[in-house]
């Protein structure tokens, strides 16, 4: 059974309920409510949540940013996408108590909000061989770092099944698994469909 981590109003609280039943059907009757209620953060938030249940990354991230839209300056919708990443999920968040007169600096969450597409770009400008510097001594200075040093998250799992690393993406879910119990059963089920996968080709 699966649980929100938070406490819902009782307008929303059944989607949850109907999203066991019926994973498509209640995530298509939240997008009705919402268009029918008009900007609700709350409701965006419980929409990209139930995406990522089944592994729908873009529309996790979609509705994600809409929340963020519906609720300007809020800390939490801000830093969404990283909770999303998270090893622990929304068990990272801790709630900072402020008061009208105090600022909250920017940079307090900027630093764990991890831009994919800007990490790339900035990453592959690294160690840029030069017309002095040939390849294989660019090589020669990437440190050698442990294959059991990654973060796991359901992204990176994604990235490896989609490169057909499927023992990679295996590893990545069984740690998702023992660390994640509300969606163990998830993850054992993306286990089996690889292992079939991997015996269906070694036939």
């Amino acid at each position: 059974m699966i649980k929100f981590p938070f406490i819902l109003p009782e307008s929303l609280a059944g989607y949850v309920e109907a999203f066991e039943r019926n994973e498509t059907k209640s995530i298509d009757s939240l997008k009705k409510h919402l268009k029918r209620r008009g900007p609700d953060a709350v409701g965006y938030f419980l929409l990209s949540w139930l995406c990522d249940q089944i592994e729908d990354i873009e529309n996790r991230n979609y509705y994600a940013n809409k929340a963020k839209c519906c609720a300007p300056g809020s800390l939490f919708f801000e830093s969404l996408p990283y909770f999303y990443e998270h090893p622990d999920e929304f068990d990272a968040w801790t709630p900072q108590k402020t008061t009208q007169k105090e600022a909250i600096p920017k940079s307090s969450f900027d630093e764990f909000y991890v831009d994919i597409d800007s990490l790339v770009d900035r990453l592959e400008t690294i160690n840029q061989p030069t017309k002095s510097t040939g390849v294989q001594e660019q090589i020669k200075k990437i440190p050698e770092t442990d294959p059991n040093s990654y973060i796991a998250t359901p992204t990176l799992a994604l990235i490896y099944t989609k490169q057909k690393h499927y023992h990679k993406a295996i590893d990545v879910y069984k740690k998702l698994a023992a660390k994640n119990t509300t969606k163990k059963d998830t993850y054992i089920k993306k286990i089996k469909k690889l292992e079939d996968l991997i015996d269906s080709m070694n036939e």
